[in-house]
């Protein structure tokens, strides 16, 4: 079947392509999820061989790595059809990423697993997508000020469409290290969630020089 999921994919997206999607069946839904970053052989391995090493269930040891692998993307590759079925224009976005690029691709997925596990709707990946795309391409000749300045101060694992509302209510404003370091100071490093909020503070703080 896995020979078999590449092609599938690239025939599913070109449907997608033409028109919207109605409805989503368990083995589309299914071949998606299982081609996803996190489900991955190479990224997968090295988490069953860590677990393998430390005290573990014992059951465990009665299957190869190989069928642990296999039961793993399973296991999760059926969770994630039976959200992907329910949720069509979730699904539809995703699938339609992998020929935007890979970089879109990966988006679209962080979205589905993180930013979107509670509001799963295609209109959410899609917004993270184009706020991760929009950062990408701000800071694509280096980290621009009110990027840095909001990487300082919101929560490390802040989704894109937070980090970019940060942004843009920072705006264009070019001050040094130094200042960009005590504003985020003053907000404190690393413990905002609300990117409109956070860039508000710190574009007080940057108009009045730190």
């Amino acid at each position: 079947m896995r020979a078999g999921i590449g092609t599938a994919l690239v025939t599913l997206g070109a449907l997608l392509a033409k028109s919207g999607i109605a409805q989503v069946n368990q083995e589309q839904a299914f071949n998606l999820c299982i081609a996803q970053p996190l489900l991955k052989s190479d990224f997968l391995m090295p988490l069953i061989e860590e677990k393998l090493a430390k005290p573990h269930d014992p059951a465990l040891d009665y299957m190869s790595k190989a069928q642990l692998l296999n039961a793993t993307q399973y296991y999760q590759g059926t969770a994630c059809a039976a959200d992907l079925v329910a949720h069509p224009d979730a699904f539809s976005v995703i699938a339609g990423q992998q020929f935007v690029s890979h970089f879109a691709w990966e988006l679209a997925w962080g979205a589905f697993n993180t930013e979107c596990r509670q509001n799963l709707t295609g209109a959410c990946i899609k917004n993270e997508i184009d706020a991760g795309v929009a950062v990408q391409e701000a800071n694509s000749h280096g980290m621009t000020p009110s990027s840095r300045a909001c990487s300082l101060v919101l929560l490390t694992d802040i989704d894109f469409v937070q980090w970019k509302a940060c942004m843009d209510a920072v705006g264009v404003q070019h001050p040094d290290e130094v200042v960009i370091l005590g504003c985020a100071a003053s907000a404190q490093f690393h413990s905002q969630n609300n990117g409109a909020l956070a860039g508000r503070k710190i574009g007080e703080c940057l108009k009045k020089g730190g």
